[in-house]
C-alpha cells in the first residue's frame, strides 16, 4: 500500500497483478495478455493487493 497525501486530502493506493511470460517457443502477444488476465483475476479472487505469476507449463497460477 502507498499513502499520497494532496490537496489536504490522504489516500491509501494498492494495486493487484497479473504476470505471464512468454516461455519457451513462439507465443502471440494475445496469448500473453489472456494469461496476465487470468492471473490477474485469480489474485483479485484470492486477495486483492498481490502478485500472481501464470506458469504456462501446468497452467497453474501461483502466489508471486
Amino acid at each position: 500500500h502507498v499513502v499520497a497525501e494532496g490537496a489536504g486530502r490522504i489516500a491509501r493506493v494498492s494495486g493487484t497483478i497479473g504476470i505471464a511470460w512468454a516461455g519457451e517457443g513462439p507465443c502471440d502477444r494475445e496469448t500473453i495478455l489472456r494469461r496476465a488476465d487470468v492471473a490477474l483475476y485469480e489474485a483479485k479472487r484470492t486477495r486483492k493487493g498481490t502478485a500472481q505469476t501464470y506458469r504456462e507449463a501446468s497452467g497453474q497460477r501461483l502466489v508471486g
